[in-house]
């Protein structure tokens, strides 16, 4: 069983360059991120907080230092529970199926047990979208609906870090809150770390997170 301080992954003086840049984007960065951690990143447009995603994900490697990861993509499980996943991902984009229901577009990612038991209609809910909207194509949907069900898509994963990158784009204030309460309990059912990207007001003191300005860090 997993402890609260069992580390996921340690970077240890990353640095990485961009060619439309004489300094780097990171310089000599060093993180760590633990079981139940909650990691909030800020920083102006252009400061690192999707390249930093992507260097965690594997999507893009850094020009020197090292990462270390301690948990398998793959990690056992509960008995009769999916298995679990070393991260879950909220992308910037919301990288939906057009032409799919909203339903559709969260039952995709989970095994067909998950589909049985409602487990994207009860996210979906969860995060204020009617019966009737949930089967509507995702091409009728505002910005702010699609999305909740990028969100959705990324919560319904078991997984021991959640990666979410500006998860709150185009909701309200209401639609906000009722979306930072499903994402802490979701990692709260998870024993799982959180690194989310954004701005938002007192976002930092909800998630009693740590913050990592990357401004500082180029």
């Amino acid at each position: 069983m997993n402890s609260p301080k069992d580390p996921i992954f340690r970077f240890s003086d990353l640095t990485l360059y961009r060619p439309s840049r004489e300094e780097p984007l990171f310089r000599d960065l060093s993180l760590e991120v633990n079981i139940g951690d909650r990691l909030l990143l800020i920083g102006p447009s252009g400061s690192g907080k999707t390249t930093l995603l992507r260097l965690i994900m594997g999507l893009e490697q850094p020009d020197a230092g090292e990462k270390e990861f301690w948990i398998p993509a793959r990690r056992p499980s509960a008995a009769g529970d999916p298995p679990r996943q070393l991260f879950s991902v909220c992308f910037q984009e919301d990288r939906l199926l057009p032409g799919l229901s909203a339903l559709d577009n969260v039952n995709y990612v989970l095994p067909r047990a998950e589909r049985k038991r409602g487990l994207a209609l009860t996210t979906l809910r969860r995060l204020g979208l009617s019966d009737v909207e949930i089967n509507q194509p995702i091409d009728l949907y505002s910005g702010g609906m699609k999305r909740r069900v990028a969100l959705a898509r990324a919560l319904v994963v078991p997984a021991s870090l959640y990666l979410l990158d500006e998860p709150f784009s185009g909701l309200d204030p209401q639609l906000r809150d009722r979306t930072l309460d499903l994402i802490l309990e979701t990692a709260e059912q998870n024993s799982a770390a959180l690194i989310i990207s954004g701005h938002v007001p007192d976002l930092a003191e909800r998630l009693n997170a740590r913050v990592l300005n990357l401004i500082s860090t180029n």
